[in-house]
């Protein structure tokens, strides 16, 4: 996802890779899917009802999203050897990735200091949670992604000084220590050494897969593997954990079905050939998702019981709803972060990175 606002929000002079498009579109909508799904499962009275675990299902089926936003992050990032020289890294990085963020994060902090009053909370929670990366929106992603920014040079180097044998074993092994890290240990902060070393698993082993089985295999095999997963996952769940709610250690992002799950899904898609072109919807996934939470909970507040719907007809529609309108709030910002970003690059090109 950010790696697109990173390579694809630059011109366009090398051909499209749609599968890849594809994908990151999909886990766009997987990720407001969970979120919009987690209300109404922390709400559930009932957690033996039907519902109840149709909803838990949805969760554990969308939990291949952030995986793949990482991988697809590391396949692209990784592969440009022009990354490798931190000075055009960074400065590239700094204003197409970290600058925008900034200006996201200004424009919703107004909204988080209402939230807050209504609930009668702390004033202070919302600059707390933007200090930890936790619980501002959602963008506790961007925080972890910014601290893998900082080791792509120093991967791609490291990675052109052994052969690639080395490198994949590298990223098989660094992705097992990820998943036992992730499940035996809390982090307080989302941009922690502990948080980003596991997702580098990812990271790495997204660039693995994209150099190395990507245009080779049967597509369908993969995605039919990664059903069974899934389905693995949910029948753990079904009869060990009735009565606990969905977000538990087996249906993380690195629970080890979730992690297979989630690279068969990546393997699939690098297969799959695609003629059609996303690369306009696809640039603009990067603010959809930042600008998602906003709207999903600005949607269900105006809702609240006047809908008398399925719950889960409600979730799919307020998904669906929510993706467009963070999709138009994207065009509009992104028109005008245009203009800005030419003034603030004058600045920075000046001071900074003279």
């Amino acid at each position: 996802m950010a790696n697109n606002s990173v390579e694809n929000s630059e011109k366009i002079t090398k051909p499209r890779e749609n599968n890849y498009d594809l994908l990151r579109i999909i886990s766009t909508f997987a990720v407001i899917l969970i979120h919009v799904n987690a209300f109404f499962i922390y709400r559930a009275a009932d957690h033996s009802s039907v519902l109840y675990w149709v909803e838990s299902a949805i969760n554990i089926v969308t939990r291949f999203s952030v995986p793949c936003f990482v991988m697809l992050s590391g396949a692209f990032l990784l592969s440009n050897p022009k990354n490798k020289d931190y000075k055009t890294f960074y400065k590239k990085s700094f204003t197409k990735i970290f600058l925008p963020f900034i200006a996201v994060s200004v424009l919703l902090f107004p909204f988080a200091e209402i939230n807050q009053l209504k609930m009668g909370g702390s004033l202070l929670a919302p600059i707390i949670n933007i200090v930890t990366g936790n619980g501002y929106y959602n963008l506790w992603f961007m925080f972890m992604l910014f601290g893998l920014y900082i080791f792509v040079p120093i991967i791609i180097r490291e990675k052109e000084s052994i052969s690639n044998k080395s490198y994949c074993v590298v990223a098989v092994i660094w992705l097992l220590f990820a998943i036992l890290n992730q499940l035996t240990t809390i982090y307080s902060m989302s941009y922690a050494f502990g948080v980003v070393f596991s997702y580098m698993g990812y990271f790495i082993i997204g660039n693995v897969i994209h150099e190395n089985i990507s245009g080779k295999k049967n597509p369908v095999l993969f995605l039919a593997l990664s059903m069974i997963c899934f389905s693995i996952t949910f029948a753990y769940r079904f009869f060990y954990k009735v009565g606990e709610i969905a977000y538990d250690p087996f249906s993380s992002f690195f629970s080890p079905f979730i992690v297979l799950a989630s690279l068969l899904i990546f393997i699939a898609f690098g297969n799959i050939k695609i003629n059609r072109c996303f690369a306009k919807l696809s640039s603009r996934t990067f603010y959809i998702y930042m600008f998602h939470t906003i709207i999903f909970k600005s949607l269900l507040s105006l809702i609240g019981d006047k809908i008398k719907l399925n719950p889960i007809v409600t979730i799919l529609l307020v998904t669906v709803v929510t993706f467009i309108f963070a999709w138009l709030v994207s065009i509009a910002f992104m028109k005008i972060w245009k203009v800005c970003d030419r003034k603030i690059k004058r600045i920075f090109d000046k001071t900074i990175f003279k």
